[in-house]
C-alpha cells in the first residue's frame, strides 16, 4: 500500500521534468506491483467485498482525486523542485490509501456484525 502511494507520487511528480514520451511510459512501473499483488493474493483466503463504503471513505477518495488534479497545476522545471512535489504527493496518497483501507476494514466488521443477527 505504501509502495503504491510512492510509485504514484513518483509518476505524477516527474511530469514536466522528464520528456513527455518517457513520462507516458512511466505507468509500466505498476507491472511489478500488479505481479506481486497477484502472487500475494493467491496465498490468502478470498475476502468478502464491502457492500457499501462509509462517507469517510468516499470523502478521502474524493480528496485524493482532488489532490491528483491539483498536482497537474504544479509543474516543476527542475529535479530540485520535483522533490517537494514528490514528498507532498507521497504523503497525500499513502495517507489517503491508509485511511481508505481502515474504513474498508471497519465497514466489513460492521457488515459482519449486522449479518450475525
Amino acid at each position: 500500500m505504501i509502495v503504491l502511494g510512492i510509485v504514484t507520487a513518483a509518476i505524477f511528480s516527474l511530469y514536466g521534468v522528464i520528456d513527455i514520451a518517457l513520462w507516458s511510459w512511466s505507468p509500466v512501473l505498476y507491472v511489478p506491483l500488479i505481479a506481486w499483488y497477484a502472487y500475494w493474493s493467491r496465498q490468502r483466503p478470498k475476502s468478502r467485498p464491502a457492500l457499501r463504503h462509509s462517507g469517510k471513505y468516499i470523502a478521502v477518495m474524493l480528496f485524493m482525486m482532488l489532490a491528483l488534479q491539483l498536482c497537474t497545476f504544479w509543474i516543476p522545471q527542475t529535479w530540485l523542485f520535483a522533490i517537494p512535489k514528490f514528498l507532498a504527493l507521497a504523503a497525500v496518497f499513502t495517507g489517503s490509501l491508509w485511511i481508505m483501507r481502515r474504513e474498508t476494514i471497519k465497514s466489513r466488521i460492521k457488515d459482519g456484525n449486522e449479518q450475525a443477527i
